[in-house]
């Protein structure tokens, strides 16, 4: 899988969850770091996928897209990123397979982030908005 971290400011911080909201269209995260001194929010609208992970459920997945950040672009800024657009459309095959081809794959992106506690995975055809507090 080849992903590319975000363009957000603070992207090389680890943050913990602190609340979602979930809706049909659109997630809110609010998140904070462990001594609740740098606080974030998450906007993304327009989601058709939403899926949230408790981090020790994926290790090797996380390990495996860590290790191979040379594949990832990763390259270019030696800074640890935690936030992440995947570039691999094979990401989103299963989704059209389930939508009976419906779904069309140009018009989305997904997205992983990985917080402290959680994974937190988002298919949207709009851009995540950060927001530091």
């Amino acid at each position: 899988m080849k992903i590319k971290p975000l363009q957000f400011s603070n992207n090389n911080h680890r943050f913990y969850v602190d609340k979602i909201c979930v809706t049909e269209q659109d997630v809110n995260i609010l998140a904070s770091d462990r001594n609740y001194e740098l606080n974030i929010e998450i906007f993304i609208d327009n989601i058709i996928h939403f899926q949230i992970t408790d981090e020790s459920y994926k290790v090797k997945f996380s390990e495996y897209l860590f290790e191979n950040k040379e594949k990832n672009d990763w390259d270019r800024n030696p800074a640890i990123n935690y936030f992440f657009e995947i570039i691999d459309d094979s990401y989103m095959d299963w989704l059209k397979e389930e939508s009976f081809d419906f779904f069309e794959k140009k018009y989305y992106k997904a997205y992983i982030f990985f917080f402290s506690d959680s994974v937190i995975e988002v298919i949207s055809s709009t851009e995540p908005v950060f927001y530091s507090k």
